[in-house]
């Protein structure tokens, strides 16, 4: 998302697409602090990755 906006189009594009990120990583830290998982992954790596938050978590008695 750095390249260069020629349009409003492209400008109005870019700032939704921060502030999606800004978003998720904000509502990803209020659900850490109450304690959740968050597992926050491409979707090609989110297999494993919630794999192995789920036995970590089995392993550690909290399911």
């Amino acid at each position: 998302m750095k390249e260069e906006r020629t349009t409003a189009s492209q400008v109005f594009r870019a700032s939704a697409a921060e502030r999606a990120l800004l978003d998720r990583e904000a509502v990803s830290a209020q659900l850490r602090q109450l304690g959740a998982e968050v597992v926050d992954a491409e979707p090609l790596e989110l297999p494993p990755l919630l794999a192995d938050a789920y036995i970590r978590l089995k392993a550690a008695g909290r399911l």
